[in-house]
Parts: structure tokens; C-alpha cells; sequence
């Protein structure tokens, strides 16, 4: 999904139609989902008829009947999303929940995207055990074990089993914990190589003393967002992530909290500015660090004038009311809140979504500078 979020983020293709479509996973392929993704078609079909350039809407109709044709509802996925331009199309299922909605505009609607991400963010789960030290790919409460290295068990004979005399006996006061080490400075390694290019955060199952003695001696301690304890080393991937999704939750809403305390601090500051429109001005210059934005704020359409966002209206495009006017020029900007999300992303930096009335005090939107 990440890699699908940054080709759309190279398009330049202008106009980009995007549709979203929610969708039941607990029914795949079921009627009602059939029926608001051929809605949701036709009006995307209605809204590009209308546009002034003939031939370029005649292109993007061809490729939204393409797209429509190899449309695939049997995933069990939360939502669809189609873009379409004249010369590039793709659909896509999605692991979480979008909205349904048509918008066609200089960019694609990426905002629910980036938004799933944030909610649903890939991580990855170690299980810790002498048995069978295991390591998953998880998003939410799916996992899929990873093979590459992995699983690994010790070879290490506890010490109440070793003979006490004779010429096997352990040395005075010598302990196996240093044995211990080792077998998990090669659990670090095995992690290290499964991640590389893909760093991602991790949360670690087992045992309380081995959990401890992992952390020790691992490299991958900035990693950590959680533990779960207990000896859950025979658990299949599915009840393993289910196990251990709450947790990582929490996590997630403790980084929405301090996203509004780092606003706000920055704010006092003079290191960051709020507000669509100074937001707007810096975003679009790449001065962004970190977006921190209310879920559902949405700005009013707008056209930029001088670097600057002016409400829309009909003027600002050929014919129509003001509301057609937004559908078919490409000059309207549909929500300026999409397009900045879009610009923060694509110079680098990270968007926090937090809930509703968390920053209304500061225009439901920040953006913290470089």
C-alpha cells in the first residue's frame, strides 16, 4: 500500500480522478457494495462528461470503463479506490476504512489513504522463546509470519540438567545467562537482516526475563513500542496479531497525543504555523516537518491566486454553478486539506490525524516546520 501511495504521488497527470468506495468485508462481493461502486462510477462518468476539454474526457471515460471491467470485489477488503487520468488508471483494494466519494482534481484524493496508513500502520511482532523465537508482518490484527531466518530455537541445556560432578560439570559460579546473550545477539542479527530497507516499529511477545535479556543486547531497542508477556510462541499469526493489535493501538493514540502537545509547544514558539491558509503557503513550500490535522476537517474549494487560497466560486471556472464548476474545472482545488496532506507527504514529512475538536482551538489544522 505504501509503495501504491507514492506512485500516485508522482502523478502529474492533471485532471486525477479518484473515486472511494466503502466496502463489507464480512460479505465480500455483496450486492449493496456492487451497486455503490456502479454509482459511484456513473457519477464519476457524469462529472468527467462535463468537463470542457472533449477529447481529454473522452480518454478518461475510456480508461474508467477499463477499470470498471476488472473491478474484483472478492478480497474481503474495507474500501476501493479507482484513479483514473487520459493516460493512467488503477484500482485498488484497501485493508481500511475509506469514505465514498468522487473528486477529480490536480491530484489524486490520497488523503484516506495516508489516513489508513496512520490507522492501520504495518509493524511487526517478535516472539521470544527459547522453542521457537518467531517474527511476523502485521497490519492491525492480521499477521503473516516471516520464514526468511526465522523461526529460531536455542540449543542451550539449562543449567538444573547439567551434570553437577565429573568432567562435565559446570565451573564454579558460572551461569548461563552469557549463553543466553548470544543466542539473542543472533535472534538481533536474524532481525536486523529481515528489516533492512524496511525499518518498521516492534512489539515483542514472551516471557518477562527473556524479553529483559533480548533488550540487553538488541539494536533494535528504538524500535520497541510494546510487550506483550507470556509464553505466546505456539499461537497461530491471526491469534498472535489479535493478541497483540490493542497494544500497538495504544501506541498510536499516544503518538496522536503528543503530535497536539508538540503543536501546541511549537506554536508558542513561533515553530510552526496554523490556520488553512499559513499552513497552505508553507506546506506548498515544503517547509512542513509534521501535518497534524483534525479527521474530518475539510476547506471550503478554492483556487490559488498568487500562492495564495481564494474561496471558489463560478468565476473562477467555465459555466455552470459554482458546485459544477468544482467537479469539472481543474483549476479548483476540490479540499485544500487533501492537496496539503499530498505536499507534506511528498517533501518527506508525516501526517498525525487526531480526532475531532482536538486543535479546533488553532483551525483544526498545524504544521510544524523544518
Amino acid at each position: 500500500m505504501q509503495e501504491f501511495v507514492e506512485k500516485l504521488l508522482t502523478l502529474n497527470d492533471v485532471p486525477v480522478v479518484t473515486i472511494t468506495v466503502a466496502l463489507d468485508p464480512r460479505f465480500p462481493g455483496n450486492d449493496a457494495d456492487r451497486i455503490r461502486v456502479r454509482n459511484l462510477m456513473s457519477e464519476a462518468k457524469d462529472r468527467v462528461s462535463a468537463m470542457g476539454d472533449r477529447s481529454q474526457a473522452r480518454q478518461i471515460l475510456r480508461k474508467l470503463d477499463e477499470l470498471a471491467a476488472d473491478i474484483d470485489l472478492s478480497g474481503g477488503a474495507h474500501g476501493l479506490v479507482v484513479v483514473a487520468t487520459a493516460t493512467y488508471g488503477e484500482t485498488r483494494l484497501v485493508p481500511f476504512p475509506v469514505q465514498d466519494g468522487v473528486s477529480i482534481g490536480r491530484t489524486p484524493t490520497t488523503r484516506y489513504l495516508v489516513q489508513g496508513l496512520r490507522r492501520s500502520p504495518r509493524y511487526r511482532i517478535l516472539v521470544i522463546s527459547d522453542r521457537a523465537t518467531r517474527l511476523f508482518d502485521a497490519s492491525r490484527d492480521v499477521a503473516v509470519e516471516i520464514f526468511d531466518g526465522f523461526p529460531m530455537a536455542a540449543s542451550i541445556v539449562p543449567r538444573d540438567r547439567r551434570a553437577t560432578n565429573g568432567r562435565f560439570a559446570l565451573p564454579p559460579g558460572r551461569d548461563d545467562k552469557e549463553l543466553w546473550r548470544n543466542f539473542y545477539r543472533d535472534v538481533d542479527a536474524a532481525l536486523t537482516k529481515a528489516s533492512r530497507g524496511d525499518e518498521l516499529p516492534i512489539v515483542l511477545v514472551g516471557v518477562r526475563h527473556s524479553l529483559q535479556m533480548f533488550l540487553e543486547v538488541s539494536a533494535h531497542r528504538r524500535h520497541v513500542v510494546g510487550e506483550v508477556e507470556g509464553a505466546h510462541d505456539q499461537l497461530s499469526a491471526n491469534a498472535l496479531a489479535t493478541l497483540v493489535w490493542p497494544r500497538m493501538r495504544d501506541e498510536l493514540k499516544r503518538e496522536r497525543a503528543r503530535a497536539i502537545e508538540e503543536l501546541s509547544n511549537a506554536v508558542a514558539t513561533g515553530a510552526a504555523v496554523t490556520g488553512i491558509d499559513e499552513v497552505w503557503k508553507l506546506g506548498r513550500a515544503g517547509r512542513g516537518r509534521l501535518l497534524v490535522v483534525e479527521e474530518s476537517y475539510r476547506a471550503e474549494p478554492s483556487v490559488e491566486v498568487d500562492g495564495r487560497l481564494e474561496r471558489a466560486n463560478a468565476a473562477n471556472a467555465t459555466g455552470g454553478d459554482a458546485t459544477g464548476a468544482h467537479a469539472t474545472s481543474p483549476d479548483v482545488i476540490s479540499d485544500p486539506v487533501d492537496e496539503i496532506v499530498e505536499h507534506v507527504v511528498r517533501a518527506g514529512g508525516r501526517v498525525e490525524f487526531v480526532a475531532d475538536d482536538a486543535i479546533d482551538d488553532v483551525g483544526r489544522i498545524g504544521l510544524l516546520l523544518r
